[in-house]
């Protein structure tokens, strides 16, 4: 793996440390950084993990996502950091290379900016790939935030479409504490029966709406398909058994999964829809997702968060 090669140029010197201080303390640096027209924003989990990570590494990778998120946004627009605990189960990890089951912390770099193709996604990790000028540097920036999340024991994943913005997430493995946290203690992993009712999955990826109706199936569930919003109206038509519609947000084809989720509203109003997305939040509409009293998954979730929404919206759904 030359990408790995890469990676392990770099002398890591970990320790232990707060990324939401790591945050603030960098916050005037970043609004210097990128400039008057970027309005930046933060959401920071209160209940934090810490984690093991090269401080100079982390101060780095913020930079360099901040510089390419402002290059992308020539005109303006938002730069949302987020912080947030994630569990990872082995079928939260299968779509991410090299990344073990386990507890994780994340930081995400969140920007509205122009977004990648997916010829560029594909090799925006790869040394010395850039898709700037001469004059605007090396094209290390984010081969080498992957080389130090890959050193330090996570990974990263890139959500991009054109037009649509880009998330990186960096994923930095849960400090090795002595005593777990009392919020640890209460933390459920039951999960929830099904009633055997059918979900339609609405996925553009292949894979993912494979491994997905897979996941269902497990939970006890009846699945449909659909690689898209229209498909999806298609198969509502002719399906009246269809019970909740669990859609991903950013899909080709015309329709986002809320685009899809305000029509559903209004021709099939008993049928629940569940949104998942690896993007940020602030990112989809926040607005729109409250007034449709949506709930979002983000992507990669456990099997006991799958079905805890899934068994909520449900209910919510038999309750209206």
């Amino acid at each position: 793996d030359r990408l790995l090669t890469f990676a392990r140029r770099q002398r890591l010197e970990t320790r232990r440390i707060d990324l939401n201080e790591f945050v603030l303390n960098l916050t005037e640096l970043l609004r210097r950084t990128i400039g008057t027209d970027i309005d930046l924003s933060t959401s920071l989990a209160s209940d934090l993990w810490l984690t093991e990570a090269d401080p100079g590494q982390v101060e780095n990778a913020l930079l360099n996502l901040a510089i390419n998120a402002r290059d992308a946004m020539p005109n303006g627009g938002r730069l949302i950091i987020e912080t947030r605990n994630a569990s990872l189960d082995d079928e939260a990890v299968a779509l991410i290379p090299g990344l073990a089951p386990g507890d994780y912390v994340v930081l995400s770099v969140a920007d509205t900016g122009v977004g990648m193709t997916a010829e560029v996604k594909a090799r925006c990790i790869e040394p010395f790939f850039t898709t700037k000028g001469p004059s605007k540097g090396s094209g290390l920036g984010l081969s080498t935030i992957y080389g130090f999340a890959r050193q330090s024991g996570g990974n990263l994943t890139i959500y991009s479409e054109p037009g649509r913005g880009t998330t990186v997430n960096i994923y930095l493995p849960r400090a090795r504490e002595e005593k777990p946290s009392r919020g640890d203690a209460a933390k459920t992993t039951t999960v929830q029966p099904s009633k055997g009712e059918t979900v339609l999955v609405v996925e553009d990826d292949d894979r993912v709406r494979r491994l997905t109706c897979t996941r269902l199936k497990e939970l006890g569930y009846g699945t449909k398909e659909a690689p898209n919003g229209p498909a999806a109206l298609a198969i509502l038509e002719k399906s009246p058994e269809i019970k909740l519609v669990f859609s991903d947000q950013v899909m080709p084809g015309g329709l986002s999964g809320l685009d899809l989720a305000e029509v559903i509203r209004e021709k099939y109003p008993k049928i629940r829809v569940v949104l998942t997305s690896g993007y940020s939040p602030d990112l989809i509409g926040r607005e729109r997702v409250d007034r449709l009293g949506l709930k979002i998954l983000r992507k990669p979730y456990q099997q006991a968060d799958l079905a805890r929404v899934i068994r909520e919206a449900l209910e919510e759904g038999a309750a209206s």
